[in-house]
C-alpha cells in the first residue's frame, strides 16, 4: 500500500530563490518530488494581457484547476504528466515531463501560496522574502523594465506579498547564504513532516 506524500510549498518573488532551495531540499532527500509552478502556466494565448503585456504574474495565468488534481494524484502515490515549462529541469521546454511520486512533493513557485485549495494540502510552507531590487538583479530571464515596474512589481504586491502571511516559515533570506536556508527550512521541516 502506497503512503501518501506530504506536501511542502515554497513560495516567493521571482528571484528569491525558490528553485535554489527546492534543488537542495532533493539533493538531501533524493526520493523526494519536485514540482514547479511554471509548468502548470497557460498557454500564451490564455494569459491575461496588463497594460498591453502578458502578464505572467497575475495568477489566472496558472492552470490551478490541474496543479490541484495533479498534486492530489501525487499524494495518492500516482504518476502525473506536465508538459514542461520550468527553465530548471533538463528537458526541452513544451515536452512531457513525467513526475513520478515520492514520499514528500516539493511544489515551488511565485504563487505556490496563492490558492486556498493548494495551501489546504501543504503540511508545511516556507515563504522567501528578498527586496525587489536583488530579486530583479537574480532574474536568470530578462523583463523589460516597462514589464517590470508595470506588471512584475505590481503583481508581486498584490498577489505574492501578501501570500507571506500562510507560511509557516518566513525566511529574509536576502543576504542569507543558501546553505544557511536549506538548514533553517531542514530543520524547521522535521517538525512538521
Amino acid at each position: 500500500m502506497t503512503v501518501p506524500s506530504s506536501l511542502v510549498l515554497i513560495a516567493g518573488g521571482s528571484g528569491s530563490g525558490k528553485t535554489t532551495l527546492a534543488q537542495g531540499l532533493i539533493a538531501l532527500h533524493p526520493d523526494w518530488t519536485p514540482v514547479h509552478l511554471d509548468d502548470y502556466q497557460k498557454p500564451k494565448d490564455e494569459v491575461p494581457r496588463f497594460l498591453g503585456h502578458r502578464n505572467w504574474d497575475d495568477p489566472r495565468a496558472v492552470d490551478f484547476e490541474r496543479l490541484i488534481r495533479d498534486l492530489q494524484a501525487l499524494r495518492r502515490g500516482e504518476t502525473v504528466t506536465v508538459m514542461a515549462r520550468s527553465q530548471t529541469e533538463p528537458v526541452t521546454e513544451g515536452s512531457p515531463r513525467t513526475i513520478a511520486p515520492g514520499p514528500v512533493v516539493v511544489l515551488e513557485g511565485y504563487l505556490a501560496l496563492w490558492h486556498p485549495d493548494v495551501r489546504g494540502m501543504a503540511d508545511f510552507s516556507v515563504f522567501l522574502d528578498v527586496s525587489a531590487e536583488l530579486r530583479h538583479a537574480r532574474r536568470r530571464w530578462r523583463k523589460s523594465q516597462a514589464y517590470i515596474d508595470q506588471v512584475l512589481e505590481p503583481m508581486h504586491q498584490l498577489h505574492i506579498e501578501p501570500t507571506a502571511a500562510y507560511a509557516n516559515l518566513l525566511v529574509y533570506a536576502g543576504s542569507t547564504p543558501p546553505e544557511s536556508i536549506l538548514e533553517t527550512v531542514t530543520r524547521c521541516l522535521s517538525a512538521f513532516i
